[in-house]
């Protein structure tokens, strides 16, 4: 069981294989960072620190001529290798690895999301500071999202908010929070620049999808014993493209956490419901064969004690090949995390669409 924690980098690795599989190179790119370093957790904020970093990235570009390129106004594919100095930060230092998606929005000005993994020198796993309630296993997630001003064909400003968390592997759970603000150089010439593709025929922008999702995933409860304990899935999800590259809908789950029914047998709770269910709205962005998904709505169904607050949030990132997809996700309930889940899934078109 202890040897869990790999699960999220051999995913992760795995995901980002379909893309560097067709994509071409770009350039690299250097980035001096710096900010502030605050713990996700309000009652805490004198250990509030400052930071300073290096960046150094690749960038990757897939097919010039594709539609949905021209949709989304040439964005890019890549990775990060990060590492950030935190004189005073109760988890130490970071070191960090992240996938990412360029995008410009308008003129100069674009945006980039960005999920991937990191380590901390002081993580309380091995130090075993019971202050730090941060950040408590070898290997966390990183969420990157942020906005970007081009200065020039070499020079990019940019702003983000970045969170490292386990994902309720471990507990605690809270995590890191970082307000960065970065200036990157590109070391290869024009890598920011506008191309200019050979226009393609829209396609069918108007459709529908039904589609399954099977899910699994693996948490740890602090009430219990401290074991890992599978979480289990599956939605029915319909889907509507309002454009080639977007589409929203809804989602009904079905999910079992097993920590929790652990916990309503040994409390002899005969009231209690084992089967949780909610209703997600989300929404949904394609960039070529990945999309990134986020969702919320209420929890429909579940036992009283163990959920004060009915209300549900999903974040993921999926590669989608034919009318399959594969992805990874994180799950909260009303902002603190659940679990990270695995997921496989199929769509089913209904009907031919409409151009």
């Amino acid at each position: 069981m202890k040897g869990l924690w790999r699960l999220p980098a051999i995913g992760l690795l795995l995901l980002a294989a379909g893309i560097v599989a067709q994509a071409q190179p770009e350039g690299w790119t250097v980035s001096l960072t710096g900010g502030i370093s605050t713990p996700n957790n309000f009652n805490m904020p004198e250990q509030t620190t400052g930071f300073f970093g290096i960046d150094a990235g690749w960038r990757y570009r897939v097919g010039d001529e594709e539609w949905w390129m021209q949709r989304r106004n040439h964005p890019m594919f890549g990775a990060k290798a990060s590492v950030i100095f935190v004189p005073d930060g109760i988890a130490g230092h970071r070191l960090g690895a992240a996938g990412y998606i360029w995008a410009p929005l308008k003129g100069r000005l674009g945006y980039h999301w960005g999920l991937g993994l990191s380590m901390y020198t002081r993580s309380a796993c091995y130090t075993h500071d019971e202050a730090n309630i941060y950040i408590t296993t070898m290997l966390t997630c990183l969420i990157d999202l942020g906005l970007d001003y081009r200065l020039g064909d070499k020079t990019t400003l940019s702003l983000a908010f970045m969170h490292a968390s386990n994902g309720k592997l471990n507990y605690p759970n809270k995590g890191l929070n970082y307000l960065q603000g970065a200036v990157e150089y590109g070391l290869s010439p024009a890598s920011e620049q506008k191309r200019i593709a050979t226009p393609q025929p829209k396609p069918e922008y108007s459709r529908n999808e039904l589609g399954i999702t099977l899910s699994g995933a693996l948490a740890k409860e602090d009430k219990l014993d401290g074991s890992l304990y599978g979480c289990y899935d599956i939605s029915l999800n319909y889907a509507r493209y309002i454009d080639p590259v977007v589409d929203c809908g809804a989602t009904l789950d079905l999910w079992f956490i097993g920590s929790q029914w652990e916990q309503i047998r040994t409390e002899e709770c005969n009231w209690a419901v084992p089967v949780y269910c909610s209703a997600l709205a989300f929404i949904e962005g394609f960039w070529g064969p990945i999309s990134i998904k986020g969702g919320i709505g209420p929890v429909l169904l579940a036992p009283q004690r163990l959920v004060s607050i009915r209300f549900y949030e999903r974040a993921g990132v999926y590669y989608n090949w034919s009318n399959n997809y594969v992805g990874v996700a994180i799950n909260a309930h009303a902002g603190r995390a659940e679990f990270i889940e695995w997921s496989y899934g199929r769509r089913f078109r209904l009907g031919r669409g409409r151009r």
